[in-house]
């Protein structure tokens, strides 16, 4: 189980790892309320991701559905590699949004952006930013965060077309309305429905509709 922390305002569930066997013992249950006491002496909002299985679990335990989003995946192809204007880190004298992404996010992250930045491939544009991080079985794409269409959609297709060779995931808000028709016109395919939850006094929830690719279910 991890957790994280965004200031005193959020803090995040992340991944949960219960070996098959010692499932259905009642594991799952204990590590989250372990966690949930864990982050209510800390901040006043607890999010997480949750997969259809695992709602269920968390609504028992007091959290509630926010939106909805989906799980994309583009197979792997053999296409020569695009050459893209691209950083493969970012140095603090060049800065991502930290106003844009506040907006799309609704609390500040961009301590964290940093370190993510520092193991992703970035772009970035006026209007928005994004990255795309190797895997082990995939890259996963994001987060990317867009002022509009136009942009999201720029950064959204630079980062892939940079990894022809690698199949990639990307976890698109169902609530941009813009991202889903453009992620079926790069070639993936929905493979997964997921929920985005929310325990407590909710903190401010950002605008999805910002975000063409959430960073990952471990941090949101």
């Amino acid at each position: 189980m991890t957790t994280t922390t965004y200031g005193n305002e959020l803090g995040w569930i992340g991944m949960m790892l219960v070996h098959e066997s010692c499932r259905r013992q009642g594991l799952a249950t204990r590590l989250m309320q372990q966690s949930i006491q864990y982050l209510d002496e800390r901040v006043s909002c607890i999010r997480l991701d949750a997969t259809p299985a695992g709602r269920a679990v968390y609504r028992q335990l007091g959290f509630e559905d926010e939106w909805n989003f989906q799980r994309w995946l583009r197979p792997a192809s053999h296409i020569a590699a695009v050459d893209v204007t691209a950083d493969t880190g970012i140095t603090s004298e060049q800065q991502l949004d930290p106003a844009l992404d506040l907006e799309a996010f609704g609390v500040d992250r961009s301590a964290w952006l940093m370190q993510l930045a520092a193991v992703s491939r970035v772009v970035r544009s006026p209007s928005g930013f994004g990255m795309l991080r190797p895997g082990r079985l995939a890259d996963y794409l994001g987060p990317v965060v867009a002022r509009d269409e136009q942009a999201g959609e720029r950064l959204v297709r630079e980062l892939v077309n940079s990894a022809p060779a690698r199949a990639i995931i990307w976890d698109v808000p169902r609530v941009n309305q813009h991202a889903e028709p453009l992620a079926r016109r790069l070639g993936f395919a929905p493979i997964r429905e997921l929920t985005r939850m929310v325990y407590g006094h909710p903190s401010p929830a950002g605008n999805p509709e910002l975000q063409f690719a959430i960073a990952g279910l471990e941090t949101g």
